[in-house]
């Protein structure tokens, strides 16, 4: 049911905007589009909070370090901000400003996830002879 609610709000969002872009308020529309969009993840943050409660509990019980989640958790939070920026970005015609978005996106993700490639790495060459 919460999903249908998220989808017609969003629809409803589209028609709006769609009807602005065609006035010729396209300052109004970007306004619009992120605002939707930060409503619905608003709308989703409860959401949030109960899966990294559940990821929280799963990693104390396997005993795994939090830095492995944590660092996850950062990861994918870096991919949806840069995925909206640049959405944003496209939505108002500035596609090179979105490219760098997403290059930096990926340069963040990059930097986040080399301590745990390199734990990788080690754990790899403690079991070769």
């Amino acid at each position: 049911m919460e999903m249908f609610q998220v989808v017609v709000f969003c629809l409803a969002s589209v028609v709006l905007l769609q009807f602005l872009r065609k006035e010729g308020h396209q300052g109004f529309a970007i306004l619009l589009s992120i605002a939707a969009g930060i409503s619905v993840f608003l709308y989703l943050i409860n959401h949030l909070r109960a899966l990294l409660e559940v990821f929280r509990h799963l990693t104390l019980g396997a005993g795994i370090n939090f830095l492995f989640l944590d660092t996850l958790l950062k990861i994918i939070g870096i991919a949806y901000v840069a995925e909206f920026g640049a959405e944003i970005c496209k939505d108002a015609g500035e596609n090179m400003l979105a490219s760098k978005i997403e290059l930096a996106g990926k340069i963040f993700i990059l930097f986040l996830s080399a301590p745990i490639f390199l734990l990788v790495l080690e754990s790899i060459l403690n079991f070769l002879p």
